[in-house]
């Protein structure tokens, strides 16, 4: 997994930093900030939370950014970071006891635009996105305390996401209010057991569709020397 994403990252990032040095030494940005609410069904794992006595994870929370620039007319290509978290309780739940089952995943992601609308008010794209994430699933129990995770080594990756999707946005010069949806292919396999975790889950799977809504800024100025 290192070696794969250490390729196509500095493959994408020799690529642009070449075009930007023959076209210009100034090249238009557009920053992104986002929210939004994965729908996942993560079976394995929510068949051990209720057996826990635990709530199931169904619609989780995501925070993210993105930064992208156009590398020709209809494609703009970028790098966008997200970060997918939340915890659920007993059910019902007992103000007595600190039982508790929390997700947590970090993913950065390679991104392709394609704008095929750029007027002054409206903005709309479809894109296509592979990255690579790490996965944490800690568990407090009667009968369980511990962590399943799935994290590369040396800042890298363990596990492999792809999205695809599309974005419509409403703004004038350069600030824009942004709607989007998507797919998710988000597996995470070969998981990392610590402390006293139950051998029931062998895969996280968080795939699933997503909306999102957030800012965009249009138009910020980069310089390459």
């Amino acid at each position: 997994m290192k070696d794969y994403f250490s390729i196509v990252i500095c493959a994408v990032l020799t690529f642009v930093l070449q075009w930007g040095h023959a076209s210009a030494k100034e090249f238009p940005v557009t920053a992104r900030l986002f929210a939004g609410a994965p729908v996942t069904d993560p079976e394995d794992l929510n068949a051990e939370m209720t057996a826990e006595g635990l709530k199931e994870f169904g619609t989780i929370s995501m925070l993210g950014v993105e930064a992208t620039y156009p590398l020709v007319k209809f494609l703009d290509v970028g790098f966008r970071y997200a970060r997918r978290s939340d915890k659920q309780k007993e059910l019902p739940e007992d103000p007595a006891t600190e039982d508790s089952g929390e997700i947590s995943q970090d993913s950065v992601s390679v991104i392709a635009r394609v704008p095929f609308f750029s007027g002054k008010i409206i903005r709309a794209d479809v894109f296509a996105a592979v990255g690579g994430t790490n996965t944490s699933f800690k568990i407090e129990t009667a009968t369980q305390d511990g962590e399943l995770a799935r994290k590369g080594t040396d800042g890298w990756f363990g596990s492999l996401v792809t999205t695809v999707g599309g974005s419509v946005a409403f703004g004038y010069q350069g600030f824009f209010l942004v709607f989007e949806g998507g797919l998710e292919t988000n597996k995470v396999k070969s998981l990392t057991r610590t402390g006293t975790v139950s051998n029931n889950v062998d895969t996280i799977d968080l795939s699933g569709t997503y909306a999102s809504i957030g800012l965009m800024f249009d138009g910020v100025t980069a310089r390459s020397k």
